[in-house]
């Protein structure tokens, strides 16, 4: 993988565990997660203007990848609301990595081998470790089932939108109009659900869910773009690294545990993705 690649999905991965920070601290997860896919429409929308449209063959990878997004929309907000950020973020992270190389293998066709399939492994199994903890409340093990939830969902909408946007031709387009797209699905389920409690929110805290749909747009369209240039295990693996920068988000902003084990988490992940990029010199 080309080294501004590296960098480009390093920065998607702060990007994306900056929003998620914010939809942990927005209290509400399900509204807040509506909230910041509101937020995102008027960017995506921006761009879509001078890409134009993606190539209709994508369409049924948009369709199908907006209910997966609505899955994970969901079991975000359910796993937030019941388990601390620095354990929700690392175990939906680890799950989905091994659950894209999978998927990748047997719809895209790409070998999951060698030293991607060793930097995977040893990523994920630093997330896990970030994750682990002793002292779990019916609560939190309710909400760590939800962040499974969300790995899956995570692996599901991955492998999706790198075959969607490769077959569009046109990643940023495709990137874009997802967002919108996927914006229905979820918008139906929460008006449906909990209208007084997102209306309330929009109003009040418009500005923060555009900031929050803003940083959701461009995390997720570099990962999108950056699966048209590279496997799309290598990419998912690297993103993966943004459990680090949630372990200090977790314990500088939010004032949650990070012990030593964590650190030693956190250096595991780091030498799985030296070993990925290494892989691809």
């Amino acid at each position: 993988m080309e080294i501004w690649l590296v960098v480009a999905v390093l920065l998607a991965a702060l990007l994306h565990a900056s929003w998620n920070a914010l939809v942990k601290v927005g209290g509400d997860g399900v509204v807040t997660f509506f909230l910041f896919k509101l937020g995102a429409l008027p960017f995506a929308g921006a761009v879509l203007l001078f890409t134009g449209l993606p190539d209709p063959a994508a369409l049924p990878y948009v369709a199908a990848s907006s209910l997966a997004l609505l899955a994970y929309g969901l079991c975000l907000g359910h796993a937030y609301q019941n388990a601390d950020f620095s354990l929700v973020y690392p175990i939906a992270r680890g799950v989905a990595p091994v659950g894209v190389g999978v998927l990748a293998m047997v719809f895209a066709g790409e070998a999951l081998e060698g030293g991607l399939l060793v930097g995977t492994l040893v990523i994920s199994g630093g997330i896990m470790l970030l994750a682990a903890t002793r002292h779990a409340t019916r609560a939190m093990a309710s909400g760590l089932v939800g962040a499974v939830g969300v790995g899956l969902a995570i692996a599901t909408y991955t492998v999706l939108d790198g075959i969607g946007a490769r077959v569009s031709g046109q990643p940023v387009a495709y990137a874009a109009f997802l967002n919108i797209a996927s914006f229905v699905p979820v918008a139906v389920v929460v008006l449906a659900w909990r209208r007084r409690e997102a209306v309330r929110l929009v109003v009040s805290d418009w500005r923060a869910g555009l900031v929050g749909g803003t940083l959701m747009v461009l995390a997720y369209g570099i990962v999108i773009f950056a699966m048209t240039r590279a496997p799309i295990a290598s990419v998912a693996a690297l993103r993966e690294t943004s459990v680090v920068i949630a372990a200090v988000i977790g314990t500088r902003l939010l004032g949650e545990p990070f012990g030593a084990r964590r650190i030693i988490a956190a250096l595991v992940v780091l030498a799985g993705v030296v070993t990925i990029i290494a892989s691809r010199a």
